[in-house]
């Protein structure tokens, strides 16, 4: 069967049957045959196992990233040990596959690879796929993306801290926890949380915790986070919120960086209310994980302590302390304190926190004169020694126990050997360093008080306490331009307190007498409060404004004024103004009351140096000289200058007012040589404005007083 046809100088090609079924076989041979027996790129690549590799390395580097970031934190890793796990498997990725390709493994171990170019023809050929290379790809992308995730986006505040000072990095606040619970009773337990993460945070050395104090003044503010950043000067703040049911805990938190207002950590917690403490130490141990603080043994040891396993314990625990913990001290609030940390340790005999925050309730009461009871001290006496028994490691014991040792037997000794003991677990406490600070002050070491109290306004600068007991440690100090302006910065906190604004009046008055500046503060205080009667009237009888001074002392509750740091009926004023008026019988009379009327109330406060002194001021008004000089010394003794600098002033200021009523001009200037030398209030003007020591000024020793000690900022 002809098959072609050509034309060729005008003949036919003719081709018979074989000639055609060879011609055929040819042809399907040829299109059936590959033009070159090398293998494809993939071929090869499974031949040399390097999907494989690429697929275990990709998975293993995944989990090891994975690993890095979920434990690294709570091991203390810095944060560039993350980053540097996720560098180096990206880069060992390239290297892994180029030695797939060279190398294989064999019964002779390691060996080269030989090429696929000397296989048969005939050899099977895989069927394309492109599941590896997806596979590949995926997770090349997931590197990447979890490489980026952290350099740009969860780091991405890392730049603006580690640029910033020390200081500024190590600076943390935590916001109240907000209470999402339908029951607002609940206050406790979110104020309660707030104030235990901030503690556990403060047992980081490296950590510049913000106070419990100056952070709770941003309860339900409206503030932005920059804004508060900027009022506390940190550089990163931790908020969240909590929600109780029953037995169950939903906890959020997130830290967040100041200057980027960016999150560079957030969790939730859902559990129950036994797993809190541990949700706290998770909490604070992210955080300085996140902040690059590498944690000692001893802070993790600190951070993973628990307080106490009666979970219902531990809330009677945090309603007692929330109560204490009030911005202002009230009696009443004290004893229901008590009465819900009695409660704590009935439910769990072995809480040692509970114990020593029960002793330090039961010493502040009686400090300040609530119930200065025998059986008051007692009480706090057992919980002290119960407390310390159970948890002499604890640091928070120790910080309770010295509040206890100087509030109900001004122990200074012993309260600075426990407050030494707590710094230890507590190195950045603004409550330790203030406590701390105002034993320095009663020990008259003015120096170290002030550096005390200046690192708690660093610590605490929202607290109104730290800058006006600051105010307290500048005037003592005689450094009155600065403790006006300390009292100025705790107006700004708290306008409608009434110290600051003492401070500022009485700072004034010791620096440059009756001033319009000391009135107007005064004028601030509650006009009930006794020390405005007390101000106001040394103010008016130093400008001789006599009926004004004479209707403020007539005015005085029930004819007496009772401060904390001095008592005096109404007739011992009067009696002094009279002596200085001339009018000697008069003054006479007023004495000769004031003596009745002190004694019988020091037969009700026998132990009170305050009615001591004012008794003997007034005997020696009358003339009693040994009397009067017994009384003066008793008080100095009771309430000694030496032990406590602080309230000690006034028995030795008296003592001074006693020696010049009794013309005993010698031991006068002697004790007012010692009182202008030392800290406190009194100084060489506030004595030309205090007429009880008129009678001294035309002596040449008054004026060797004056100018020995001069103020070179009274002008």
């Amino acid at each position: 069967m002809p098959l072609v046809s050509a034309p060729g100088h005008g003949s036919h090609c003719h081709l018979d049957r074989n000639d055609d079924e060879l011609f055929l076989l040819d042809v399907q041979t040829t299109m059936t045959e590959p033009s070159s027996p090398k293998p494809g790129i993939w071929a090869d690549l499974k031949r040399r196992n390097v999907p494989h590799l690429a697929t275990v390395y990709a998975m293993s580097a995944w989990i090891a990233i994975q690993v890095a970031v979920a434990v690294g934190p709570y091991l203390g890793f810095p944060a560039w040990a993350v980053t540097a796990v996720i560098v180096l498997c990206l880069v060992g990725f390239p290297i892994a596959l180029i030695i797939a390709w060279v190398y294989e493994w064999g019964p002779d171990g390691m060996v080269k690879t030989e090429d696929a170019d000397g296989e048969t023809p005939d050899a099977p050929r895989a069927k394309r796929s492109h599941g590896g290379w997806i596979t590949i790809v995926v997770l090349a992308v997931l590197l990447v993306g979890q490489y980026f995730y952290f350099k740009h986006w969860r780091a991405e505040a890392a730049p603006a801290l580690t640029q910033e000072s020390a200081e500024f990095t190590r600076a943390v606040a935590v916001l109240p926890f907000v209470n999402m619970s339908s029951d607002a009773d609940q206050e406790y337990f979110s104020d309660g949380l707030t104030e235990d993460i901030i503690t556990q945070l403060a047992k980081i050395k490296t950590l510049h915790v913000i106070s419990r104090t100056s952070c709770m003044k941003y309860k339900g503010d409206t503030l932005t986070i920059k804004e508060i950043g900027a009022q506390l000067n940190v550089g990163v703040i931790l908020e969240g919120s909590v929600q109780k049911a029953g037995d169950q805990l939903r906890i959020t938190a997130q830290l967040i960086e100041v200057a980027t207002d960016a999150h560079l950590w957030a969790e939730s917690y859902d559990r129950p209310v036994a797993d809190l403490f541990a949700i706290q130490s998770e909490i604070a141990t992210t955080i300085a994980g996140m902040l690059q603080r590498t944690l000692s043994p001893e802070e993790r040891s600190g951070l993973a302590e628990v307080p106490t396993k009666n979970v219902e314990a531990y809330q009677a625990y945090l309603k007692g302390r929330y109560l204490a913990h009030q911005p202002h001290y009230d009696g009443d609030v004290t004893l229901r304190a008590i009465t819900d940390l009695e409660h704590a340790i009935q439910l769990d005999s072995t809480f040692a926190l509970a114990y020593a925050e029960l002793a330090r309730n039961h010493a502040r009461l009686y400090y300040l004169r609530t119930d200065q009871s025998e059986p008051r001290r007692a009480l706090a006496t057992a919980a002290a020694e119960k407390a310390l028994a159970l948890g002499p490691d604890q640091p928070e014991v120790h910080l309770a126990i010295g509040d206890y040792y100087n509030w109900a037997f001004r122990d200074k000794e012993q309260a600075m050997e426990h407050w030494s003991i707590a710094e230890v677990g507590l190195p950045n406490n603004a409550e330790l360093l203030m406590a701390r600070a105002m034993v320095h002050l009663a020990e008259g070491r003015m120096e170290e008080s002030i550096e005390g109290l200046e690192k708690a306004t660093q610590l605490s600068p929202k607290d109104v306490s730290t800058f006006s007991d600051l105010a307290w440690a500048y005037m003592w100090a005689h450094r009155f331009p600065e403790s006006i302006a300390a009292a100025d910065r705790a107006i700004a906190l708290a306008p409608d307190q009434n110290w600051p604004y003492l401070y500022r009046a009485i700072s004034f008055f010791a620096w440059k007498g009756p001033r319009p500046e000391g009135r107007a503060a005064l004028a601030s205080v509650d006009h009930s409060y006794g020390w405005y009667s007390w101000g106001m009237y040394n103010l008016e009888v130093a400008e001789g404004n006599w009926d004004e001074a004479f209707e403020l002392v007539n005015a005085l509750p029930d004819g007496w004024s009772i401060l904390k740091m001095e008592v005096a009926p109404k007739e011992l004023f009067e009696a002094f103004m009279h002596q200085y008026l001339g009018d000697a019988a008069l003054a006479s009379k007023k004495y000769n009351v004031a003596v009745s009327t002190l004694e019988k109330a020091l037969a009700e406060h026998p132990e009170d140096a305050r009615y001591h002194s004012a008794l003997g001021m007034a005997l020696a008004g009358v003339g009693e000289r040994e009397r009067a000089v017994r009384m003066g010394m008793k008080a100095t003794e009771l309430l000694s200058y030496t032990k406590d600098a602080g309230y000690g002033i006034n028995p030795i200021y008296d003592l001074a007012v006693i020696h010049t009523l009794l013309g005993d001009f010698d031991k006068a200037f002697a004790q007012l040589e010692f009182n202008l030398s030392h800290p406190g209030y009194f100084t060489t003007v506030w004595m030309e404005n205090d007429i009880r020591y008129a009678p001294l000024r035309k002596d040449p020793r008054y004026a060797e007083l004056m100018k020995k000690y001069a103020l070179p900022l009274a002008a």
